[in-house]
């Protein structure tokens, strides 16, 4: 028969009890949590989860297209409208390009190049929930797109707008603006994924 477990051999097997139990706990719980925000994030792709449409408005002259930014992502997803399809300065940034019917290439169109306010107003991000669409109304006018000195005036134009998404981000609004707005442009990380937009293209006369 052994001898009884005394007060002083149970405290080295008691102190390694609670040893290992603290290592299992830091080694799976951080590292669950952790995997499961990086498989998140890695499996955002603004390509994918981000469908850009192109319609027309009513007959009107200049004519007049509606860009539509569709989420098909699960979750809500948050942009910055910059030099996309919602950027309100999308034809004269080079967002649209205009191609003759006929014509092998598009139309080189004014564009121009602007000196961002940084970080970014809060206005100038937009939330998308999951099935919804934010809509950009631009209206094809010089000095951009001039008919006349284009050669385009009486003819059909093929639209569609393209480019590269700089920064979207698979969350809310709230959520952006307080942790990433600041980092925007900066050398720090803006958390942002990055991917190309390509919509489909209509036909406007002019």
């Amino acid at each position: 028969m052994g001898l009884p477990a005394t007060p002083r051999t149970l405290v080295p097997i008691l102190a390694f009890l609670a040893f290992a139990l603290l290592l299992w706990n830091t080694g799976n719980t951080p590292s669950t949590m952790s995997s499961s925000s990086t498989s998140s994030s890695r499996d955002f792709d603004p390509s994918t989860a981000l469908s850009v449409s192109i319609s027309g408005i009513s007959s009107s002259s200049p004519p007049r297209v509606k860009l539509a930014v569709t989420n098909t992502h699960s979750t809500p997803v948050t942009l910055l409208r910059w030099n996309t399809p919602l950027d309100p300065m999308a034809l004269q940034l080079g967002v649209l390009s205009l191609t003759p019917q006929g014509a092998s290439s598009p139309l080189e169109l004014a564009t121009i190049a602007l000196r961002r306010l940084m970080p970014p107003p809060e206005d100038q991000f937009v939330t998308i929930g999951p099935g919804e669409t934010a809509t950009n109304e631009l209206e094809l006018k010089p000095p951009a797109v001039n008919p006349q000195e284009l050669g385009i005036a009486g003819k059909t134009v093929q639209v569609q707008a393209s480019g590269e998404w700089g920064y979207v981000w698979p969350l809310g609004g709230d959520v952006v603006v307080s942790e990433w707005r600041d980092k925007i442009g900066g050398a720090d990380s803006d958390g942002a994924s990055r991917g190309s937009f390509v919509s489909d293209k209509h036909e406007v006369k002019f």
